[in-house]
C-alpha cells in the first residue's frame, strides 16, 4: 500500500517506507481517525511531521492530518514510529461558531451555510480555509426535516453531528488533489435493506460467508425518550417546550436547561414565538440523541465476499444483518468503516448502527 505525504498546500513530499501496519476509520457522522506503525528510518522520520497530510486513497479522497508522533523501542529492541491523527474532517472541528449563529431550514442547508460562514468564508479572513468548497450540485439537494439551529461558540464539527444525527445524515470532507482543494458534502446513504426493491439489497450473514466475526450490543439503561426543554425567562415567565413522545412505564424523561438560547439575535432581530420554540426543540433533539437507545453490531467483513465495500455498498448505507448464531436480524446504517492493512493482509471492520457514546463525545454534546 503506497501512502503519500503532502504539505498542507498539497505538495507531494514522498512516500512512507515499508509501513508495518496502517489503520484508518471513516465515520459517517463522526470524526474519522488513523494510526500508522512504521520503521524508524531516515525516510519516515523526514516525511512524518506535524500537520502534514497523509493520503490513504487518492481515488476516494481519503486523507488525514498528522497530530501525534511517537518514537519507541519495542520489546524486541526494534525502533518504531507510531503516527496518529484524524481524517480531513478535523478542519471542521478547528472552527467555532464565532458569535451568535441562528439558521432555520433543512439540516443540509444549515450545514452548508454554517461551514461557509465559519470555515470557508468567514468575515474574519484569518479564520478562512478557502480551499474547502461545497459544490452547487450538492447544495441543491435538500436533506432532512426542517429545523432551527442556534449556537454561540460551539465547535462547527460538533454542531454538524448534532444537526445531522436526528435525520440519519452524514457529512464528509474529501481531498481533490488535482484541484488542490477539499470538498465538503452532506449526504444520506442508500437504503439497501432486503425489504426494499429500488436497488440491489445487501445482506451480511455467515450463511453468505461475507461476515467473519460479529458482536452485538444493546444498552437502554441510560436512554431517555422525552425532554422538557427550558429556555429564556425566569420563574413562571420561563419558556418551556417538550420533545419526544412516550407514556407509562416506558417514558424516560430528561430536563434540558437551554437558557443560553435567546429569542433576540446580535442585531436586535426578534424571533416569533414559534421560531423560538423550534430552536428549543432542536436543543431537546440533540439531548435525546446523546441519550439514545444504543444498538450496534460490529462485524469483521470478508473483503473477498459476494458484496464489496465501495462497489456494492458504502459508508452511510442502510443494510440488513442476519446472525443466526446470535439470533439477530436488523436493518442498520453503516456508521463506521475501519480499514486495516498489515503483513497479514487487508481487513475491514464495519459498525452497523450507533454504538455507545464515549465520555469525550458526551462532554462535547453537553458543551454545546
Amino acid at each position: 500500500m503506497d501512502i503519500a505525504i503532502l504539505t498542507q498546500d498539497y505538495e507531494l513530499q514522498g512516500f512512507l517506507s515499508n509501513p508495518v501496519a496502517v489503520i484508518y476509520t471513516e465515520g459517517y457522522c463522526s470524526l474519522g481517525t488513523f494510526q500508522l506503525n512504521l520503521p524508524l528510518d531516515s525516510t519516515n522520520t523526514t516525511l512524518v511531521q506535524e500537520e502534514r497530510i497523509v493520503l490513504f486513497d487518492m481515488d476516494k479522497g481519503i486523507a488525514g492530518i498528522i497530530g501525534v508522533v511517537q518514537k519507541t523501542i519495542s520489546s524486541k529492541g526494534v525502533p518504531e514510529l507510531t503516527v496518529k491523527g484524524n481524517l480531513l474532517e478535523e478542519f471542521l472541528f478547528r472552527r467555532i461558531c464565532w458569535g451568535l449563529y441562528t439558521k432555520s431550514g433543512f439540516p443540509s442547508d444549515i450545514a452548508y451555510d454554517m461551514v461557509e460562514k465559519h470555515v470557508t468564508a468567514p468575515t474574519i479572513t484569518a479564520r478562512a480555509i478557502p480551499d474547502i468548497v461545497a459544490l452547487d450540485a450538492d447544495k441543491a439537494v435538500q436533506l432532512g426535516v426542517k429545523t432551527t439551529l442556534q449556537d454561540t461558540g460551539g465547535v462547527v464539527g460538533d454542531n454538524l453531528i448534532a444537526l445531522c444525527s436526528p435525520d440519519s445524515l452524514g457529512f464528509r470532507l474529501r481531498l481533490e488533489l488535482p484541484n488542490k482543494r477539499m470538498v465538503f458534502k452532506v449526504y444520506k446513504g442508500t437504503d439497501r435493506t432486503i425489504n426494499q426493491t429500488e436497488v440491489a439489497p445487501c445482506l451480511f450473514s455467515y450463511i453468505f460467508e461475507n461476515m467473519l466475526e460479529s458482536e452485538y450490543n444493546l444498552n437502554t439503561q441510560d436512554s431517555r425518550n422525552v425532554a422538557l426543554v427550558a429556555g429564556e425567562g425566569e420563574g413562571i415567565e420561563r419558556t418551556y417546550t417538550t420533545v419526544g413522545e412516550a407514556s407509562g412505564k416506558s417514558r424516560k424523561e430528561v430536563f434540558v436547561d437551554a437558557r443560553d438560547l435567546q429569542s433576540t439575535d446580535d442585531n436586535g432581530m426578534e424571533m416569533t414565538a414559534e421560531e423560538y420554540l423550534e430552536v428549543l426543540k432542536q436543543r431537546g433533539s440533540e439531548k435525546l440523541a446523546e441519550c439514545r437507545r444504543v444498538e450496534s453490531f460490529d462485524g469483521t467483513i470478508n473483503t473477498q465476499g459476494n458484496i464489496r465495500y465501495g462497489v456494492d455498498y458504502f459508508l452511510g448505507d442502510k443494510v440488513t444483518v442476519f446472525d443466526s448464531q446470535l439470533g439477530i436480524q436488523l436493518d442498520a446504517i453503516i456508521t463506521e468503516a475501519e480499514h486495516s492493512y498489515s503483513s497479514k493482509g487487508e481487513s475491514l471492520n464495519l459498525t452497523f448502527g450507533f454504538g455507545p457514546l464515549t465520555l469525550t463525545q458526551k462532554l462535547k454534546v453537553r458543551m454545546m
